[in-house]
């Protein structure tokens, strides 16, 4: 079954993060109540240059390692 995911451009990156209410650093890194935000599978501290996928409906975030996000995938469809 084929899922959906929110994918942007990297020129949108900032406007992404500032829409799910996280904000962006000097240095770029994303962060909410100034706590760095981490990929979801990797644990990697994203940034403005790293982010990649927010899953949908939600405000779980992925870095552009392709791998994360289907290993995230995979682990949905076990659960279902």
């Amino acid at each position: 079954m084929p899922r959906e995911m929110l994918a942007f451009q990297k020129d949108d990156v900032l406007n992404v993060a500032c829409r799910l209410g996280y904000t962006v650093s000097k240095e770029g890194k994303i962060t909410e109540d100034g706590d760095s935000i981490k990929c979801h599978s990797c644990m990697c501290i994203l940034t403005k240059d790293n982010l990649g996928v927010i899953a949908p409906g939600s405000k779980i975030p992925f870095c552009d390692n392709p791998a994360c996000y289907s290993k995230y995938l995979a682990e949905e469809e076990k659960a279902i």
